[in-house]
């Protein structure tokens, strides 16, 4: 892959290693070495690979991307960056640019006594306990050739830890920029949440992109999810047709626990989301939803894996898709019932909409149960906008494209209708709206 030269992330990593000062002795350190172990020895995906079979990997090969310089910091003011600033909520902002965390741009209000929230970079720095315990302890790296890549040499990403019993209302913002003027970039984030018993937070991530050049982010999230805690981590892909993203999300939940994921995306050259859930102890629960809405020539994949490795836990997993001109898409979702995972429930469903001849979706829902007392179910189904209520619509004086539009936005809404934060979900319908030609949806 002409984006990843193995012997420059090697001699980086070397770098890094004599830059420490001492602290190349962590635990921390020594799981990026074994990460980096596990790299040296994997070759990158192919189409021969299962796992990538239809992705459309040439999209990666075709610019040669350069790595963010280990010196790198950003230099984006405030200014640069007004068109993308959100209304004030009252919420804590993270601001990274090329992968690095920006404190001009950000804004963090909460006391440390209440959260701890800050670079994944400072959080190492300090040897974070949490960070030191369980960072990587799902050992993803050992099979994922890119999440190996993201733990060996990953600079920055933001650090969550949410003490027990804390509740925190408002949302936290990260916002990741590619700062493309120049020219192509890439770039590793490595990012971290925890919560405490009983504790709750809401998380949610957007991208955009400032210059004309293609950007390519290598992202891995990790979520630790304690006794009767609950998490909500949504991410809103809405950036222009240059934008290159490889993403796993890593999760585990403890017993009483509650993980919410909602993920958007709005076109993009390359976007692989990949979602793992854990439900490690009885009376665990994961819900897992995604859009996607494709124009152009995008292509967006959407993978989830759903482990049950314990009885009595419970997962609701919904994507839904809108595709047009000549946009791809994947859903491929796994939901895998361990035995001795008795009384499970699990439920799987994806609906695509095709709005053209040329768009394609693939799909490929599974479930792979080893238990025998259990709800499980699994579905998928894709075809044209119903020609029935459209007629009905413009029998009703409604004209044809708006008639389309809300068909549209009726198929959406049951997926965007499952965003808690209200201001989030004006805005996702305010996105969704003005793509597919409704000005505002109510």
């Amino acid at each position: 892959m002409k984006t990843i030269d193995k012997n420059e992330i090697i001699e980086r990593f070397e770098a890094f290693e004599k830059s420490l000062d001492g602290r190349s002795a962590s635990p921390i350190f020594l799981k990026r070495k074994k990460a980096l172990e596990a790299f040296s020895e994997m070759r990158p995906p192919t189409p021969k690979d299962e796992q990538w079979r239809r992705s459309k990997l040439e999209r990666l090969e075709k610019t040669k991307f350069e790595s963010v310089s280990p010196d790198y910091f950003p230099s984006l003011t405030p200014l640069d960056i007004e068109g993308f600033a959100y209304k004030n909520y009252g919420e804590n902002l993270l601001v990274f640019v090329n992968g690095v965390f920006s404190p001009a741009l950000s804004q963090i209000k909460y006391p440390r006594n209440e959260i701890v929230l800050e670079s994944f970079a400072a959080a190492e720095k300090r040897d974070a306990p949490i960070l030191k315990m369980k960072l990587a302890s799902g050992e993803n790296y050992k099979s994922d050739y890119f999440d190996a890549l993201n733990l060996a040499i990953a600079r920055d990403g933001f650090y969550v830890n949410v003490p027990a019993g804390v509740v925190i209302r408002e949302p936290i913002r990260v916002m990741f920029i590619n700062d493309v003027r120049e020219k192509p970039v890439f770039y590793n984030v490595r990012n971290f949440i925890f919560l405490g018993k009983c504790s709750s937070v809401k998380i949610i991530e957007s991208y955009r992109t400032i210059g004309d050049y293609p950007s390519f982010d290598n992202m891995t999230t990790e979520i630790y999810s304690e006794f009767s805690s609950k998490a909500e981590y949504y991410k809103i892909q809405n950036d222009d047709k240059n934008f290159h993203y490889v993403g796993s999300t890593l999760i585990e939940v403890k017993r009483n626990a509650e993980i919410k994921t909602g993920v958007f995306s709005f076109d993009g050259d390359f976007v692989r989301n990949s979602v793992k859930a854990r439900l490690v102890e009885p009376m665990a629960s994961a819900k897992l939803y995604g859009l996607f809405n494709l124009r152009g020539d995008s292509f967006v994949e959407n993978r989830t894996l759903i482990d049950h490795a314990a009885p009595n836990c419970d997962s609701d997993e919904y994507f839904k898709g809108i595709l047009d001109d000549n946009s791809r898409g994947i859903f491929d979702g796994k939901i895998l019932v361990r035995p001795g995972a008795q009384k499970t429930a699990a439920y799987q469903k994806n609906k695509n909409i095709l709005l053209s001849d040329e768009a394609k979706i693939h799909a490929k829902p599974q479930l792979e149960i080893y238990a025998d007392d259990v709800i499980c179910s699994h579905g998928s189904a894709t075809g044209y906008l119903d020609e029935e209520p459209l007629f009905y619509l413009k029998t009703r004086g409604i004209n044809p494209t708006l008639a389309r539009a809300l068909l549209l936005n009726a198929f959406a809404s049951e997926i965007v209708e499952k965003v808690s934060p209200s201001e989030l979900r004006d805005e996702i319908k305010k996105e969704l709206g003005e793509r597919i030609g409704i000005e505002e949806i109510y």
